[in-house]
């Protein structure tokens, strides 16, 4: 099943690529397309999973960038990958939270990030 037009366009506004001359051609977005309905059978997962293919692939070629200054006038292009990073985390966490809610959800397990504050209200708490 090929992506369709609102797809397409959907994908390149999520991910920036809104220029008159666009990163991923039409082909390139069938393959992106592709490959995430083959990770995923439900819409919302595969079309998250779209958005983390394609800014994987936009990490690539940002890691080559680099900043450079001279004199008064300095370019940080490396900015760029770390932009990217963050952009990728939100689809990751997008994705993983559509495939968990598409797997009927049921109990979730998880560990705290930090020992709780101690209440000095309750001394041997």
């Amino acid at each position: 099943m090929p992506a369709t037009a609102q797809q397409i366009s959907d994908f390149r506004q999520d991910i920036g690529d809104v220029g008159a001359t666009p990163i991923f051609d039409d082909d390139a977005v069938q393959r992106i397309f592709d490959r995430a309905t083959a990770a995923y059978s439900d819409t919302a997962t595969y079309e998250a999973e779209m958005r983390v293919l394609g800014i994987r692939q936009m990490l690539m070629d940002a890691a080559k960038r680099v900043s450079y200054k001279q004199n008064q006038s300095s370019e940080n292009m490396s900015d760029v990958f770390k932009h990217l990073k963050q952009l990728l985390d939100l689809w990751q966490d997008i994705r993983d939270d559509a495939a968990s809610a598409s797997s009927g959800g049921g109990a979730a397990w998880a560990s705290l990030k930090k020992k709780p504050a101690r209440s000095y209200e309750v001394p041997d708490s």
